[in-house]
């Protein structure tokens, strides 16, 4: 099974290459000239590249703190809502049939999108939310919690050790 750091950083190069790089770079006429139609106003296009490029930003913070062993569930959740509805709004468009007068690479592109955002969805329920062994908000390692179970059976033997010589100086102060 594909672990969460995956769909994360899977999540983050698709965003950035193929949403928010294309809508903040790429002008109009190449657009238009793969397929797509013209965005009226150009404006709102932009907008959305710049709203992708800052949940690539939030992705990217959310895979730093996984790599740090502390689990980015609010990154999950937005990733969710994010990637969920955008699954909900593609399929209701493709049933419309939307896209079917535009280019051929528009199309593929726009199915590219549908099968990306539902699968990067499926990933982050699956290995993100509703994980049984991420309900607390860090992650712990069969070594650290192995380092936890030594240090804590060291404190109780080093009890053990300073309550026998304890009671050997009793013993040896009462003879």
């Amino acid at each position: 099974m594909i672990s969460l750091s995956k769909v994360l950083a899977a999540k983050i190069c698709i965003t950035l290459l193929a949403w928010a790089m294309p809508l903040l770079l790429f002008p109009s006429r190449l657009l238009i000239g793969l397929g797509f139609p013209a965005p009226q106003p150009e404006i709102f296009l932009r907008l959305l590249g710049v709203a992708y490029l800052a949940l690539v930003l939030g992705y990217v913070l959310g895979y730093q703190k996984l790599k740090t062993r502390q689990y980015p569930l609010e990154t999950i959740w937005v990733g969710i809502v994010s990637n969920g509805g955008a699954t909900i709004l593609l399929l209701l468009f493709a049933f419309d049939s939307a896209w079917t007068g535009w280019g051929w690479f528009a199309q593929a592109y726009m199915w590219f999108s549908l099968v990306s955002v539902d699968l990067i969805t499926a990933g982050l329920v699956l290995q993100g939310a509703f994980q049984r062994r991420h309900r607390d908000t860090t992650l712990e390692t069969a070594e650290s919690l192995g380092a936890r179970f030594d240090a804590r059976n060291s404190a109780i033997f080093g009890l053990r050790r300073l309550g026998s010589e304890f009671a050997q100086l009793r013993i040896n102060a009462a003879f």
